[in-house]
């Protein structure tokens, strides 16, 4: 990925983009699951180090 293909310069490449919303959209979403996921992880970790150390 170079930085050309992240930037639309002309009228094609924003077409081109418009008709690949949804594959963008759809790794939005993959990647937007996986940061939910790791901060629910996070949290259910620290409420068991802090329920370990309360005890």
């Amino acid at each position: 990925m170079s930085f050309q293909n992240r930037r639309p310069s002309s009228r094609r490449d924003r077409r081109r983009q418009k008709n690949s919303r949804r594959e963008t959209a759809q790794g939005l979403d993959k990647t937007f699951l996986l940061i939910v996921g790791a901060f629910v992880l996070l949290v259910l970790l620290f409420l068991a180090v802090f329920a370990y150390f309360r005890a």
